[in-house]
């Protein structure tokens, strides 16, 4: 590339954690964005690519950024970050779940009468960093399409905790017929897992690739002591 030349790149995410992993390798990639090398692509449609908070309604325009090599390509870009404006804060950055989240095992449920039962996908080793959020269903969300949860709690679960829960997950039995909307609900990330904390109390969790290298989800009863496993300090 040469040295006067400039780089382009698209971004369409709503999740401040890959937008930070982006900045990150960018700089240390030893480019630099343009100080008005920012653009707004308007896609004048809802998307839901690459988007994990599950609202179609948040990604409709992409980011255009323009940058530079940095004059010195022995090492990283100063870090000149300036912060035009907070899309979601530091502590869900750090967690990976944003301040509001969809409530998917609702989402999901409405139609689980339908859908085929799916073998559980493995999951993350038990010693491995696993966070929790946990969300509140506004009454006034609750029964909608997709419900929005707002985060009341988040962190890095103690050591141990997440082998407890990943053998709750691995336990859990068919989901049952139930129309009961639930307050709260827990994320577990990386492995995006959904438990209901009450109401029907069902868990969504990743399936296992079929034959064609597709995947989906797998919805499941959750046993009876896992709620308290994530509610508790």
């Amino acid at each position: 590339m040469k040295d006067d030349a400039k780089l382009s790149l698209v971004f369409s995410n709503s999740s401040g954690r890959l937008w930070a992993l982006v900045q990150r390798a960018i700089r240390q990639a030893g480019f630099r964005i343009e100080d008005d090398g920012i653009r707004l692509l308007d896609k004048g449609q809802r998307s839901v690519e690459g988007l994990a908070s599950g609202f179609e309604n948040v990604v409709t325009m992409d980011l255009i950024l323009t940058m530079r090599k940095c004059p010195d390509e022995t090492r990283e870009c100063p870090d000149e970050t300036r912060v035009l404006q907070e899309i979601e804060s530091a502590e869900a950055a750090a967690a990976g779940c944003s301040d509001e989240w969809a409530a998917m095992v609702w989402v999901t449920g409405t139609d689980s009468a339908t859908r085929p039962a799916e073998d559980l996908a493995d999951l993350a080793g038990d010693g491995a960093p696993v966070h929790v959020c946990i969300y509140r269903v506004p009454a006034g969300e609750q029964r909608s399409d997709k419900p929005r949860g707002e985060v009341i709690f988040r962190d890095l679960l103690p050591a141990g905790r997440w082998a407890a829960i990943k053998r709750q997950v691995q336990a859990a039995g068919p989901v049952q017929a139930c129309s009961t909307p639930a307050s709260r609900f827990a994320l577990l990330t990386p492995d995006e897992i959904y438990v209901e904390l009450d109401g029907c109390r069902r868990i969504l969790a990743p399936a296992s690739p079929r034959g064609d290298d597709t995947s989906s989800d797998t919805l499941r009863q959750a046993p009876a002591a896992l709620p308290a496993l994530l509610s508790k300090p």
